[in-house]
């Protein structure tokens, strides 16, 4: 079956996936990631916190640790060369 079909050359694949990289390395997307990621640790530990508040606190601090540690890495690792 793989004989039927010819094979894409590197380039064209290349340029296939370009717009999909730039859009999940993008910042507002990670931030976006971020948001649902912290919202799904939120809910999974909603048994050890038995008040909004403590949800609330766990969602924000979760948030704000990913976010500061995305700022480190980028501000660490910089633009990286292609």
């Amino acid at each position: 079956m793989r004989l039927l079909f010819r094979k894409s050359k590197y380039q064209l694949s290349d340029s296939d996936l370009e717009p999909v990289e730039e859009v999940l390395g993008s910042g507002n997307f990670v931030f976006i990631d971020l948001f649902f990621w912290s919202l799904f640790i939120t809910l999974m530990t909603i048994s050890h916190h038995f008040s909004i508040l403590w949800g609330i606190l766990i969602f924000f601090s979760s948030y704000f640790f990913g976010g500061g540690l995305f700022y480190c890495l980028k501000k660490w690792l910089g633009d990286q060369p292609e």
